[in-house]
């Protein structure tokens, strides 16, 4: 279930932008494969990770969209992944990895001293920021896709367990019946011998 939404929820993005316009990148094996045996465009896939986090395909991923986009390979990155609305309950969102919109400010509104400059403090933060964003979807992926096997593994024993509760009350009146007509031919013959 948890697969079969963010991938209808990114089917229906690349199809409401025009597919022959998107490149994919994919991280795991299920998006990876349902893409590729549709004929969609796939410009790079990390497929080994195997629910496990890592801060090297992290960044690996990071960097890989940031040099398509500083190489104008792309004009925009998205990113879909699942987000926790409750603990229970999770949706497929998009959110804009790159650009980043820069927010207008007054320069007279407020005053701030930069050392060295807005531009070098900028050179250094973006880099770890656009890193820090992509760690954070990432965990955040891993994270619901384990809560939702976790919920998947508990309903499935729930209704294991409902399923042998009613099989012990099928067997409980089978073996009744099985008693009371014992019983019920031990009484006849009996009352036959009796007569």
């Amino acid at each position: 279930m948890y697969n079969d939404m963010i991938i209808g929820a990114a089917e229906e993005f690349i199809n409401k932008r025009g597919r022959d316009k998107i490149k994919l990148v994919c991280v795991g094996k299920k998006g990876f494969t349902y893409f590729k045996k549709r004929g969609f465009n796939i410009s790079n896939a990390y497929t080994g990770l195997n629910g496990r986090y890592s801060d090297k395909a992290s960044d690996e991923i990071c960097s890989a969209l940031t040099e398509s986009f500083l190489l104008k390979d792309v004009d925009e990155v998205y990113v879909c992944h699942m987000h926790s609305q409750t603990g229970l309950i999770y949706k497929p969102v998009f959110k804009k990895f790159l650009n980043i919109e820069r927010q207008r400010i007054d320069p007279y509104e407020y005053k701030y001293l930069l050392e060295p400059d807005a531009e070098g403090i900028l050179r250094e933060l973006v880099p770890w920021y656009l890193a820090m964003k992509m760690r954070m979807i990432i965990l955040e992926a891993f994270l619901l896709e384990h809560s939702a096997r976790a919920i998947s593994m508990k309903m499935a024993t729930d209704n294991a367990r409902e399923l042998v509760e009613k099989l012990i009350i099928l067997r409980n009146k089978v073996r009744q019946a099985s008693i009371t007509q014992d019983m019920m031919e031990i009484i006849a013959s009996a009352e036959a011998l009796k007569g």
